[in-house]
């Protein structure tokens, strides 16, 4: 049986679903308890940028190109971004790619759609935002969706809003990406990474040509 990227993660939903089947990586007491009122288990302080980093195989700084679509994986709702490439830190991604975060509509009980998130995010990436992403190939929404998707942890921790003016060229994005303090954190994040994170999951760096 073909386990997903979702069930390989970093979370284990204690109240929601147990047909996800997500598997027990669980061994922390490390733990976040999202606006849902789920409860999360992480395999480590994703706090500490220098697990996240170990545990991604492509980091970067993108801008929010489009909203593609809202689907599901493993039965969770998610939402699919196209993001222009500004910056790679690990990796060499390329052009656009499609980035996948496990936030999305879903119907509750009466009927109503609202949106749900197992991280304690309530709001969408929006077109124009710039954003620290840190990702891994996902090859089950690959296969799904036809496309190449990088998908983010499940701990909010995997991306960073950056303040970052988003009507700026490309070459002017990458510039200031370069001197913005929470890439520089993540960069030398990146020269320190917890590499014992790839133990977890089979982490693929992704280079574009």
């Amino acid at each position: 049986m073909t386990i997903s990227l979702k069930q390989k993660i970093s979370f284990s939903i204690i109240a929601l679903i147990a047909t996800v089947g997500i598997v027990s990586y669980v061994n922390t007491t490390y733990t976040s308890k999202p606006s849902s009122g789920l409860e999360m288990r992480y395999i480590a302080d994703f706090s500490d940028d220098r697990n996240v980093i170990g545990f991604a195989g492509n980091v970067f700084a993108g801008k929010i190109t489009k909203v593609l679509k809202d689907t599901k994986s493993d039965n969770l709702p998610v939402t699919l971004y196209e993001v222009e490439v500004i910056h790679n830190i690990k990796g060499g991604l390329k052009g656009n790619v499609v980035v996948m975060d496990i936030i999305g509509y879903s119907v509750d009980d009466q009927g109503k759609e609202k949106l749900t998130s197992l991280n304690g995010v309530d709001t969408l990436m929006q077109p124009g935002e710039i954003y620290l992403f840190a990702t891994n190939y996902d090859e089950v929404m690959t296969k799904q969706e036809g496309l190449d998707i990088f998908s983010l942890g499940g701990h909010p921790n995997f991306n960073k809003k950056l303040s970052v003016d988003g009507s700026l060229t490309v070459d002017e994005l990458r510039v200031a990406a370069k001197q913005n303090k929470e890439v520089r954190v993540w960069e030398a994040a990146y020269a320190n990474e917890n590499i014992e994170m790839q133990k977890f999951i089979e982490v693929k760096t992704i280079n574009n040509q």
